[in-house]
């Protein structure tokens, strides 16, 4: 099959598959409620925390979730009104970890690396986050940008970094 025979029919398979793919398929999933409405907004800009004194996984692939002894001390003891405030010295005392939930993954077969990007590229995590110091909770749902192929293409190209495929692909 030539080559242009192989594009037509790839073109027309995903035309039949994009009709006839149920519509449930393409549904924005539920809202993912945290353990703790944590406020970016108090801790960036109120206490001036900077985003690698919590997300310590910004040297590696993954920069994770922040783990509960960077909230000791200042929550060994109630600090602030917060409704959500007594849990984290529940959390504390019990010597477990706050269980927050991933809300944006990339799929297996794409690799990402927060190192990459925030050590070698010196990039902000605003760039690829937004405006972080203004969320008043976590994201409940998934960044769309974070998982666009085209934002990334489109980011790479206008730094001049690599769009080979398997750069980011296995």
């Amino acid at each position: 099959m030539n080559t242009v025979a192989r594009r037509l029919a790839l073109a027309g398979g995903l035309l039949v598959a994009a009709t006839t793919t149920p519509g449930w398929l393409f549904r924005e999933p539920p809202p993912v409620l945290q353990p703790i409405a944590f406020s970016h907004v108090t801790h960036v800009q109120g206490e001036e925390i900077e985003c690698s004194e919590c997300h310590d996984g910004l040297q590696s692939a993954h920069a994770g979730f922040p783990s509960i002894r960077y909230c000791k001390d200042c929550h060994s003891e109630a600090e602030g009104e917060h409704p959500d405030e007594p849990k984290v010295r529940e959390y504390l005392d019990a010597k477990r970890e706050i269980p927050w939930i991933p809300v944006t993954r990339n799929v297996g077969h794409v690799y990402f690396s927060h190192r990459v990007h925030t050590s070698v590229a010196g990039m902000e995590c605003e760039q690829c986050h937004g405006k972080v110091e203004e969320w008043e909770a976590p994201p409940s749902r998934p960044n769309a940008d974070l998982l666009s192929m085209h934002a990334c293409i489109s980011c790479h190209e206008d730094e001049g970094a690599t769009i080979d495929c398997l750069a980011c692909h296995d």
